[in-house]
């Protein structure tokens, strides 16, 4: 997501582009292309969707729309919006979530980009807009036109207005001397349109990136939108900024590649954010890799859980952890607790002992089928590139050959992704071969919720008590522990005589012993798997991993003994983290979300009821 382009400079990529509906196999495909050319921000016009809605991928990427309220035709027509990369939506989040509406047809957001060695941040203010079409009538027209304009006066000098707009407008180059809107660079073709935003451009103090930084004067590279009849080629897509920020354009671009099917080609645009400190930020920080089976690059994966379920796996995990605890030098379990001990050696041991990626049949239909899909598209965009460039009979249907081609392979993934999932659903095998009934409802779950890994997304942005918005993270998470401090502390009248009237019970002194181990291996076997492990992030499948060995008890006790007999208690067992989930209806009402708290697992396991009941009997 991070553009290098010399020592100390800190770039971003930034797609603008007329899509022509956006489906969720064609967002899928759009998110591909994202990763693989490193995109951080993607703006859209016309995905054909009503509402304002706002979708996560499982990845992390997010999808915000702004469309009409109600379908205007069969197809689906209007709507902007925005695909955010992982670290564009953490930019924005930190700038408070903020998602401003100009009309139906203007979406804004907000992004606070940090720059690289935590020397400050950059404020932008990200735009997406679709103009009316150029046979629209011009009160129409104007009305847009006021609307931008507005959207622009919102805006405070101290940050970058960046905004990718379907202007269905040809606005041509430089005019003269005294033109301060368009460079020499571009398409010259004009229409009335392109003349009518050139005076809104002008008057905001506006600049198109395009003209300026068009990178070649190949005939033909700036077209981004093609008459059918005639196949005149002409800008009509632009990405648009002040004059005092157009430095910071590194580059801008028609990108004749293309990513997904439309008539309308995207345009690029490099951002720079950061030219003194060429240290990169954790935000941009590319993600590890490793190489896989092949030679081929993979990300690096977190430690797969339900390779426990395997006895031959957990033995050699808990020898992994054992191994590990008896390599430790003997002056740093001075310094530390028998609880971090525990938690350094098992956190080794799946490190070392659980690699490997989950199984096929659990993998998304676009990921299990990448090589297929990208090369279909790959197909797709040169038969797209080749007809704009010559629209031959021959090169026509070439392009509908490979739109089909297309079709059909999007079709064969989402069924192989159906028939591996009723397969598994059938047969109901885990990981170790024998009958696994969670891998039947799991899959009953996968396929009722369908193929797309896109779910609505819970943004916070919650109202204050007198009324006014959260800005910030910060402000949220004040405003949370306003709401659940007073929720959980809530003081209630009684009368204090009716505590003398509870009998009372003799005092059982047996109760101080240490649990046994056995008693402790009760108490793991009634405790579920796949539940948030706390502060430690150790899981409830590495402890019960240990049970029946004597050795990853030993290790297990040695903590809990710390615990009960020497009054050594860890931090992550004195707090609990509050984990807020929404409800229905309005969420910046902070009423409209449901808190739970997250305990340690090692913790739930001395507090556990079966434990001090057997302990007891």
């Amino acid at each position: 997501m991070k553009g290098v382009a010399g020592p100390g400079v800190q770039t971003v990529i930034c797609f603008g582009h007329n899509v022509r509906g956006l489906k969720d196999e064609k967002l899928e495909e759009l998110v591909e292309h994202m990763k693989r050319r490193e995109i951080w921000a993607y703006a859209v016009q016309e995905t054909w969707r009503e509402g304002d809605v706002q979708l996560e991928e499982s990845g992390g990427h997010l999808f915000i729309n702004h469309g009409y309220a109600e379908r205007r035709c069969h197809r689906g027509s209007g709507g902007v919006g925005f695909v955010l990369s992982p670290e564009a939506r953490k930019a924005w989040e930190a700038a408070g979530s903020k998602v401003m509406h100009f009309g139906e047809r203007i979406v804004a957001i907000m992004l606070k980009v940090p720059v690289a060695g935590g020397d400050g941040v950059v404020d932008i203010m990200m735009v997406s807009a679709y103009a009316p079409i150029g046979a629209a009538p011009l009160e129409e027209r104007e009305q847009f036109l006021a609307e931008l304009a507005d959207c622009k006066e919102k805006c405070s000098e101290q940050v970058v207005w960046l905004a990718s707009i379907d202007g269905n407008a040809a606005l041509g180059v430089k005019r003269g001397r005294e033109c301060k809107v368009l460079g020499r660079a571009g398409n010259p073709r004009t229409n009335p349109a392109g003349k009518l935003m050139y005076q809104m451009l002008a008057e905001s103090r506006l600049v198109a990136c395009g003209t300026f930084n068009g990178g070649t004067f190949k005939p033909g590279s700036y077209d981004t939108w093609f008459y059918p009849k005639y196949h005149v080629g002409y800008q009509l897509d632009h990405w648009l900024t002040s004059r005092g920020d157009l430095k910071r354009v590194r580059r801008c671009w028609v990108d004749a590649r293309g990513t997904v099917d439309s008539d309308h080609r995207p345009v690029g645009v490099k951002l720079l954010i950061s030219r003194r400190n060429p240290t990169q930020s954790a935000g941009f920080r590319k993600p590890p890799r490793k190489s896989g089976a092949g030679g081929e690059s993979r990300m690096a994966t977190r430690p797969n859980k339900r390779l426990l379920m395997d006895k031959g796996v957990q033995e050699d995990f808990v020898k992994a952890a054992v191994r590990a605890a008896n390599l430790k030098d003997p002056g740093w379990k001075n310094e530390h607790s028998e609880f971090e001990l525990l938690n350094e050696c098992l956190t080794k041991a799946a490190n070392d002992v659980l690699v490997g990626s989950e199984e096929k049949v659990r993998a998304e239909w676009f990921a299990a089928h990448r090589e297929l899909l990208t090369a279909a598209v790959d197909v797709r965009n040169y038969a797209q590139k080749a007809f704009n460039e010559d629209p031959s009979r021959s090169n026509k249907t070439c392009l509908r050959a490979a739109r089909t081609a297309m079709k059909w392979a999007v079709k064969q993934a989402k069924e192989a992704w159906l028939e591996a999932r009723v397969e598994a659903m059938n047969t109901g095998k885990g990981p170790n071969g024998e009958h696994d009934p969670r891998v039947v409802w799991k899959m009953v779950g996968e396929l009722k919720d369908g193929c797309s890994t896109w779910s609505r997304a819970a943004t916070v942005r919650l109202k204050k008590a007198d009324g006014s918005w959260c800005v910030t993270e910060e402000e949220n998470a004040k405003r949370f522990m306003e709401h659940f401090g007073k929720v959980l502390n809530i003081e209630t009248e009684f009368d204090p005589d009716v505590l003398d009237e509870i009998e009372q019970r003799p005092m059982r002194r047996e109760l101080d012993a240490c649990p046994l181990v056995k008693e402790v291996e009760t108490a793991m076997k009634g405790m579920k798997n796949g539940k948030a492990s706390g502060d430690s992030k150790i899981p409830a499948e590495y402890l019960k991993a240990l049970s029946g060995s004597p050795a990853g008890m030993q290790l297990l006790m040695g903590a809990i003994e710390a615990f009960w007999l020497k009054d050594v208690t860890p931090k992550e067992w004195n707090s609990l983290r509050l984990k807020t989930l929404p409800k229905s209806g309005d969420l910046s009402n902070v009423g409209k979300w449901r808190g739970i708290y997250l305990m340690d697992i090692a913790c739930k396991v001395v507090s556990d009821g079966e434990t001090i009941e057997q302990h007891s009997g």
